[in-house]
């Protein structure tokens, strides 16, 4: 029997990963139906494609849907953690609005939105609209601005339900010990955590691991 995982993913993290839930034992082979897909990417920052920096790259957006699409649709979780872009400038602002054309081309299920994000989707009048091609969360946001802080999609595996979570949490802005309240019990579901933390402080992720408020799941990067 599968057993509740939470896992802790920070903004200051890029990258793309995938994280594995299977209601089977690690050892023993899982084929697709036993198997959920969480894919998470983040600090996008303007960049659509790969800087060209240094070799073996795998950055891009035109090159995710083949890595998604290796997935069936209703065995996966797509997320991005947020950051869009850098900088405010006025290429930034074109580059927001296609990144967000991409996200739904590309299937996106959730983005969470950083205060930046926020305030840049406002700015060109895209908040309202984005929330109806995929579905956003946000630890941040002015007090008018109607953004959850968390989003959950069940999965049926083989007889089993699994209720995969993703919230969104800033610890300068909570108490820590108010992570807790972001997952609440689901009886008779198996629960899958995911918290995108936004914090630069290392430490921030050493003191909720030794409170015991969570543990570190692994991701396949």
């Amino acid at each position: 029997m599968m057993r509740l995982v939470t896992c802790i993913f920070v903004l200051a993290t890029g990258a793309l990963c995938a994280l594995a839930v299977s209601t089977k034992e690690p050892a023993k082979s899982a084929s697709e139906t036993d198997v959920i897909t969480v894919f998470l990417t983040g600090n996008e920052l303007g960049q659509l494609q790969p800087c060209g920096c240094s070799g073996g790259q795998l950055g891009g957006l035109d090159r995710r849907s083949a890595v998604f699409d290796g997935v069936p649709v209703q065995r996966r979780l797509i997320v991005n953690t947020g950051l869009l872009v850098g900088e405010r400038s006025e290429q930034n602002l074109i580059k927001f609005n296609i990144i967000i054309q991409a996200f739904s081309l590309l299937d996106y299920d959730l983005v969470n939105l950083t205060e930046k994000d926020i305030e840049i989707a406002e700015n060109l009048g895209l908040l309202d609209s984005i929330g109806s091609v995929f579905n956003i969360i946000s630890s941040h946001g002015p007090a008018d601005v109607n953004v959850p802080v968390k989003f959950t999609k069940q999965f049926s595996l083989q007889e089993e339900t699994v209720a995969v979570t993703v919230a969104a949490f800033d610890v300068e802005s909570w108490p820590i010990e108010q992570i807790n309240e972001l997952f609440g019990p689901r009886s008779n579901l198996h629960s899958v955590n995911i918290l995108i933390l936004n914090t630069r402080d290392a430490g921030d992720i050493d003191k909720i691991v030794k409170m015991g408020i969570v543990e570190i799941g692994r991701a396949h990067v």
